[in-house]
């Protein structure tokens, strides 16, 4: 690139990544890459892994994300070992359309052994000689809600060999140096990079493109000095700073802007816990909104949703229930007008909630199965995905409570079938009634 070319500043933050990855590669002795990240650098760290999958990538290791939280080290070897069956499952599925195919099972290994760290390690060389091309297998683990507990799991790790094709990268957050520890005790093996990213620089220059006069140019940088302020709770400056992006949205008639604006100053009330002032921007955006769909913007009807869902989260955090359950089911009622069977799901199933909140039992009861129905439209990889697991608590705990064995019963059927057998484990608190 000639130094006349203004330079793109996410592609300058993936490359300033892959140049890091390139170092701890060269090593002779590293086998941990450990990056310090803030937490608004998550996404980037997300797209440097996306562009390693590209063709013209020149980079020649394999990564796999996995996002299971760390709570235990007793636990986390298993929470991976299920991560990954899942990943290596859509991946065979993608590849297979290529003509691409990998036989790969896991070894069967006695209880104790397959809580190790060291099983997972096995099952991953495993894989590693399966995968067409790659030079290295990198699991890439985002230990989100992690506590240093996770120095003993690494250096578990650390304490088997290392299969010559596998190299690990830890994301951990900056402000958080969990695994300070093991990186002292392991100098050689564990390299420690913080990525310094300056996410805001990059999108005040992401907002800067463009000609400066433009309206649009000029409401994305006013914008964002706005979204920054926010999340400083700087409340003059957000009450400053409100003022032009809303005039430009205005002029422009770009009402769906003027919800998002609405929408943002209402995030920063509720960092100061200002509950009633919130909520007060919620239903203006939900007007708003509502003026936009009733001009033809299809994105009107979406906004207003989310309009309704931000302020009953606040009603709920008040203990405003009643109040939240008619928000709610407003918003269902849109999501309807939408086709958003998600959305509806949600909204029922928080409608029920709020209801139970109101000892309506039977009111609740009926919110609930009509989010039943809703989830029974979803697509199944994204019904697998979402809330069904607390909302078959829900109603199965209802069911249960007022004495509807026959309905217990054909609910426990159905959502064995909707969310698969083993639905009841992802719920913390889940519990079997006898009925």
């Amino acid at each position: 690139m000639n130094s006349s070319e203004s330079s793109n500043p996410i592609t300058d933050r993936i490359r300033k990544m892959e140049e890091l990855w390139e170092q701890f590669r060269e090593l002779p002795d590293a086998l941990v890459c450990r990056w310090l990240i803030r937490s608004d650098e998550k996404k980037m760290v997300e797209a440097f892994l996306e562009t390693s999958y590209q063709e013209e990538n020149p980079c020649p290791d394999f990564f796999l994300p996995f996002y299971s939280e760390f709570v235990q080290p007793e636990e986390y070897t298993n929470q991976l070992v299920q991560e990954l069956h899942q990943l290596v499952k859509a991946d065979q599925e993608e590849l297979a359309k290529e003509g691409i195919t990998i036989s790969w099972e896991t070894n069967q290994a006695d209880e104790e052994q397959e809580r190790k760290a060291g099983y997972f390690l096995k099952l991953l060389e495993q894989l590693a000689a399966q995968v067409p091309g790659a030079e290295l297998v990198v699991p890439v683990l985002f230990p989100v809600s992690a506590s240093r507990k996770l120095n003993k799991w690494v250096t578990e790790l650390l304490e088997n060999p290392m299969p010559v094709n596998l190299r690990i990268l830890i994301i951990e957050y900056q402000h958080e140096e969990l695994l300070t520890k093991v990186a002292e005790k392991f100098p050689d093996q564990v390299i420690t990079s913080v990525l310094n990213l300056d996410m805001p620089e990059a999108m005040r220059q992401l907002a800067s493109v463009g000609n400066p006069a433009d309206p649009g140019v000029k409401f994305r940088k006013a914008f964002l000095e706005l979204s920054q302020a926010a999340a400083n709770k700087n409340l003059s400056e957000v009450q400053r700073l409100e003022t032009v992006p809303l005039l430009l949205a205005r002029e422009q008639g770009w009402v769906t802007m003027e919800v998002a604006v609405h929408s943002l100053v209402a995030t920063a009330y509720i960092g100061l816990n200002q509950f009633p002032k919130a909520l007060q921007r919620y239903e203006l955006g939900y007007t708003l909104a509502k003026k936009a769909h009733a001009a033809g913007d299809p994105v009107g009807l979406i906004l207003a949703v989310q309009s309704l869902f931000n302020k009953g989260s606040v009603l709920i955090g008040q203990k405003e229930f009643p109040t939240a359950a008619k928000t709610y089911a407003l918003a269902a009622d849109l999501a309807s007008q939408l086709g958003d069977h998600f959305q509806k799901m949600e909204a029922k199933r928080m409608q029920g909630y709020c209801l139970e909140k109101c000892s309506l039992w039977e009111e609740a009861f009926k919110a609930e199965k009509e989010a039943l129905a809703a989830a029974e439209l979803l697509e199944e990889n994204i019904r697998l995905n979402s809330t069904l697991p607390y909302l078959g608590k829900a109603l199965l705990d209802l069911a249960y409570q007022m004495g509807y064995k026959t309905q217990y019963l054909a609910l426990e059927e159905k959502l064995n079938a909707l969310a698969g057998p083993n639905w009841q484990s992802k719920v913390p608190t889940s519990k079997v009634h006898v009925v």
